[in-house]
């Protein structure tokens, strides 16, 4: 049984095939294509410009000015993300209430997000921005190729938004795959999200969040949907952190992941949603999320790692420590501790490093959660300075 596509879902379709958008299966298919398609010389400066870490912003502005010196070229290397495109437009496709009037894409790249969003809402004004002169260009000739009147592109900086639109003016604004590399986003060592949140050292300059706050309507149907590689727990509530700071007001029940395959890989990101009001008890919001449509069982033999981890050590009420012991690695990755912990009915056996990783070993007996705990001690202390501790207040101690 055929089960019928939505008007929707066929607009999805229909749009992803004008462009060519199709994925790649591994990342030999993807080179292949482009070998077959492109000049030589460009895909071998292509790739070796795709070896550099997001980190490296000149590295990064020098493949996407080579990957958008023409519309082909740019297309076909956005098939990497083809599957993130289908998963994103048809998210798009279900959200409810009136169509936007005015839409701004920040970071719009060669215009694939902005030119959707004009052929979804055909009534509605699109703006797309970008600080790259060629990518612009490649955006508007996309439009221009499917005679889209209702979507503009400018080359701006994100910190003009402010000085050039009106207050209020945007009904929502979108970012796909932008911030992480536009402010190079870091998380910092931590040993939890609440010790993360409590940091200031998460995301320095958060002024773009506040000029995005000034161009968005104050009304509850108005927002800021934005959509990053954030692949942890500790990632995502950096993010939140800075929104919130910002004076927006995150929509948790909205929220949800989008996932996807990329080159054969299985990927997700987070799609945030916030409005123009802040928030209040991050963490909570932070932990009901991750936790959202899970059942978090415990039985004597479980395992959960990050986020389930974290989250069902901290929320666990009425624990008691019972020993721990901390590793410096001396090759400079990190912090590792080993910790177990017996609540009234089961024993704890906590594994987590300051950054990210979490194991939580449920047992039934404290011999068996012992006998792990020194398993584990003596797999890891070759690799490190080992620190023992009987208590809360010695691991204090222990400088980092």
């Amino acid at each position: 049984m055929t089960i019928k596509k939505t008007r929707e879902e066929q607009l999805v379709i229909q749009y992803l095939n004008k462009l060519g958008l199709k994925p790649y299966k591994n990342n030999r298919q993807f080179w292949d294509d482009l070998k077959r398609r492109h000049n030589q010389d460009i895909v071998n400066q292509l790739s070796e410009k795709m070896k550099v870490n997001d980190t490296d912003l000149d590295s990064l502005s020098a493949f996407y000015e080579l990957k958008n010196s023409s519309l082909s070229l740019s297309i076909d290397v956005s098939k990497i993300s083809a599957d993130l495109y289908k998963k994103y437009f048809d998210w798009f496709t279900t959200q409810k209430g009136q169509a936007p009037k005015r839409i701004l894409e920040v970071g719009c790249d060669n215009g694939i997000v902005a030119c959707f969003l004009a052929t979804l809402y055909p009534d509605s004004e699109v703006i797309g921005i970008d600080h790259r002169l060629n990518t612009i260009e490649r955006a508007k000739e996309l439009a221009e190729k499917l005679n889209l009147s209702n979507v503009s592109f400018i080359q701006m900086e994100i910190g003009e938004v402010a000085t050039r639109f009106d207050k209020q003016s945007f009904d929502l604004i979108v970012s796909l795959s932008v911030f992480h590399e536009l402010l190079n986003l870091q998380t910092p060592r931590y040993w939890s999200i609440g010790e993360l949140l409590e940091m200031d050292e998460t995301i320095d300059d958060t002024s773009s969040f506040i000029s995005l706050k000034t161009l968005l309507k104050n009304n509850p149907s108005s927002k800021w949907i934005s959509c990053e590689r954030l692949p942890f727990m500790g990632a995502i509530s950096v993010w939140a952190k800075a929104i919130t700071a910002s004076g927006f007001h995150i929509l948790w029940d909205e929220m949800q992941y989008l996932h996807f395959q990329e080159l054969g890989e299985q990927q997700k990101m987070p799609i945030f949603i916030a409005s123009t009001q802040n928030n209040i008890d991050l963490l909570e919001k932070v932990y009901a999320f991750e936790s959202k449509d899970k059942v978090l069982q415990l039985f004597d033999g479980k395992t959960l790692k990050e986020p389930e981890a974290e989250i069902v050590f901290e929320q666990t009420e009425d624990k008691e420590f019972v020993k721990g012991v901390e590793i410096h690695f001396t090759n400079g990755s990190g912090n590792m501790r080993i910790e177990c912990w017996k609540t009234r009915e089961k024993i704890f056996l906590y594994q987590f490093t300051n950054i990210g990783y979490r194991e939580l070993k449920v047992f039934g007996n404290i011999e068996k959660a012992l006998s792990d705990f020194e398993n584990l001690k003596e797999q890891w202390t070759p690799y490190g300075k080992t620190y023992h501790y009987e208590s809360i207040e010695e691991r204090e101690q222990i400088e980092t």
